[in-house]
């Protein structure tokens, strides 16, 4: 960021309008920008969405786009919802379409049409504004993905007292953008650079996830099977079967001890075997199972299966955790083990109606492969140990990408950086 740029963030925060900018009602902004609302930009008023179910897949059928469908970066999320109604070309969006939830826990979330997506119909709780060609879509939309605009439906909700924005509401939303098209154009395309960048480190994540996933069903025998499908070279002996009790002892020793850190479900990354939070900010009083560094947590409640960690540190599992150490085995293999679809789908066959849980005497019972070879073993843990490495690194670089673009995004739509 260059000293320009420093000085006229300053100044804008303590108030002062710099040079070429206006102070209003609405902001301090640069003079060649204009206030629009949704209304004046959109080619016709609000347009209410199509009332039909959702049904499956039939020739001919077109996708259909409902509130679920739409994720939290607005993007379209495709479930294999199809629509099959007389009046759905009514319905089908196109160019600068940009639809909006409006009920429910989802109200304000919004997605902008994306050719790549298909033909899609929207469902009746969204609604759509097709944005003026004079006007750049993207970036209305944009405006429609800032703190500005959630306080703003947070507050048009509270007045209502229950979630819900309707058409005339929000076509009221404003928002400041440049009058020239081509500077508009401008932020935009650097803005959809961003979002290119950040989709193609995304997509880096789920390659590695599914080679982790491939490698997970490729390395551990199926069943009635001795030998996996890929072995390292060198270990050619068949692997045993042992029950998974007589490998692995159970720690159940309780404490409410507040000297050590508390896990729980909420704090593992589903899948990843990584905490999401800095524990040490984590203030909890529950008791829970001691852990030792080296332990494995396995979330045995459903739908927890996939909150496991491999910890190193000594805490406490607060929840419905088993706390596992390996006895003879690698505990980096015992870690993997865990993991694969064979010992989910035991751990599935789950007791108890309300709260279902894992049946630590059928886990225990169920006999698994093991190699012999505790060189197979450690090998094993040591190659998904770099898979899971390098899937965090790059979940690194997107979450970098997406902060990086975020504080970026605020500074073109505010005008503070000018293109």
């Amino acid at each position: 960021m260059n000293a320009r740029i420093k000085e006229r963030i300053e100044q804008i925060n303590s108030g002062i309008v710099p040079e070429g900018y206006q102070k209003t009602a609405f902001g301090i902004f640069p003079c060649d920008w204009l206030k629009v609302s949704l209304g004046e930009v959109s080619s016709k008023k609000g347009e209410y969405g199509l009332n039909a179910p959702a049904c499956e897949y039939a020739e001919g059928l077109p996708k259909y786009l409902r509130i679920t469908d739409i994720d939290e970066q607005g993007c379209y999320i495709d479930n294999n919802a199809y629509v099959n109604d007389t009046d759905s070309n009514k319905y089908i969006l196109g160019k600068g379409d940009i639809v909006f939830a409006r009920t429910g826990a989802s109200v304000g979330k919004n997605y902008i049409y994306n050719e790549k997506d298909g033909i899609l119909v929207y469902a009746g709780f969204l609604i759509k504004f097709g944005i003026k060609p004079q006007y750049n879509a993207y970036l209305i939309c944009l405006n429609c993905r800032t703190k500005k605009y959630d306080n703003w439906v947070a507050k048009m909700c509270a007045r209502s007292g229950q979630p819900g924005i309707n058409a005339e509401e929000y076509a009221t939303y404003s928002c400041i953008i440049p009058k020239s098209a081509q500077e508009q154009a401008r932020i935009a395309e650097i803005l959809m650079q961003w979002d290119k960048a950040i989709e193609l480190q995304g997509k880096l994540v789920e390659a590695y996830q599914k080679l982790k996933k491939y490698c997970l069903n490729k390395m551990f025998p199926k069943k009635g099977s001795n030998v996996p499908e890929i072995r390292f070279p060198g270990f050619t002996a068949p692997w045993e079967q042992r029950k998974f009790g007589s490998i692995v002892y159970r720690a159940s020793e309780m404490s409410d001890t507040d000297d050590l850190p508390r896990v729980e479900y909420e704090d593992i990354d589903a899948g990843q075997g990584t905490l999401n939070k800095d524990l040490k900010e984590k203030v909890s009083t529950k008791k829970g199972i001691i852990f030792q560094s080296g332990d494995i947590l396995y979330g045995k409640l459903r739908p927890y299966l996939k909150n496991w960690l491999f910890a190193w540190f000594s805490g406490i599992a607060v929840g419905d955790f088993w706390v596992l150490r390996s006895n003879q085995v690698s505990q980096s293999f015992i870690y993997r083990l865990v993991q694969t679809p064979a010992f989910e789908y035991i751990a599935n066959q789950s007791t108890g109606s309300k709260m279902p849980r894992a049946d630590w005497n059928l886990v225990s019972n169920t006999a698994f492969a093991f190699p012999t070879s505790n060189e197979e073993q450690e090998a094993i843990g040591q190659i998904f140990l770099k898979l899971d490495n390098l899937i965090t690194l790059h979940q690194k670089k997107r979450e970098k990408l997406v902060a990086q673009r975020k504080i970026l995004q605020q500074y073109l739509l505010t005008g503070i950086v000018r293109v």
